[in-house]
């Protein structure tokens, strides 16, 4: 079965949609690892999940406009975006450990 323009546009939206929910999560995540960064290398994994934040963040809207230029509508709801993304948004207390081997995590 050939697929048409318009079922083509629309999993393209969809995927932009999905990817800019999943960029805010990890931005979050990001921050949250920034904000909660202790002990002898705090400096540079402070300054790290920083950087990583503020690269992310940047693609956010560039996503969302990529959708808008599709004639698609983008994930605006913040209560979509959990729903949306499949990044897992980072939860408890976590040791430096295991903030960095979540951050490293493979995501898909």
């Amino acid at each position: 079965m050939v697929a048409t323009l318009e079922t083509k546009q629309t999993e393209v939206v969809k995927t932009l949609n999905r990817e800019q929910a999943n960029a805010l999560v990890a931005y979050l995540n990001y921050k949250k690892y920034h904000w909660s960064t202790f002990g002898p290398l705090f400096r540079d994994l402070h300054l790290l999940f920083e950087e990583h934040g503020n690269e992310i963040f940047a693609m956010i809207d560039e996503l969302a406009e990529r959708s808008l230029m599709l004639d698609g509508k983008p994930v605006a709801d913040p209560a979509q975006y959990l729903p949306t993304a499949t990044v897992e948004p980072s939860e408890g207390d976590l040791s430096v450990r295991a903030m960095v081997e979540e951050a490293i995590a493979p995501t898909i």
